[in-house]
């Protein structure tokens, strides 16, 4: 971006395109209230603190690319770091071909194994065996925080392969 100069407009200038702040006009067709389709999410201007993902301070941002955030609990600061931190660990996981929570389809690394045998006649029953592990690299920044829960929730998840998440962070955490 600084080499190119692309998203500046004028210098000194803040890279980066995670934002945190208020609500200050709606356009048409936002969402303003919660309605009989559920209860949010919805911005009101004025009042709705949002973390975005846009290119300036004081933008245009399709409300689809917002999130509202609780009046108390989250700062501005925080609020600004929540979609690359989310982002990154997920896009890692679908360009690794790492299957989503809940979308685990069965793989070479979970092989199915007999865990007894029916002394009826019948067949064995078989149990799902994982294999793989994930290695979280630097887990106690805000990205490898949520790359630390979102593996936890897949090695939790009965369908895919992962049996341990294993992950670094320097002495101090």
């Amino acid at each position: 971006m600084r080499d190119q100069g692309l998203f500046i407009p004028t210098y000194p200038t803040v890279i980066g395109f995670d934002i945190s702040g208020l609500v200050l006009k709606v356009g048409d067709n936002i969402p303003v209230g919660a309605t009989d389709e559920g209860p949010g999410p919805f911005f009101r201007p004025g009042i709705t603190r949002v973390a975005a993902y846009a290119t300036s301070e004081r933008c245009l941002v399709p409300w689809q690319h917002a999130l509202p955030l609780p009046d108390e609990g989250i700062s501005w600061n925080q609020a600004a770091t929540l979609f690359v931190a989310v982002e990154i660990p997920l896009n890692a996981w679908d360009v690794t071909g790492i299957s989503r929570v809940g979308e685990a389809t069965a793989s070479s690394s979970v092989s199915a194994a007999p865990v007894g045998a029916d002394t009826s006649g019948g067949t064995q029953e078989y149990k799902k065996q994982k294999r793989d592990a994930l290695l979280i690299w630097g887990a106690s920044s805000s990205v490898g925080t949520i790359g630390v829960q979102s593996a936890r929730l897949l090695r939790e998840d009965r369908d895919s392969s992962f049996a341990a998440m294993y992950a670094t962070a320097g002495a101090a955490n």
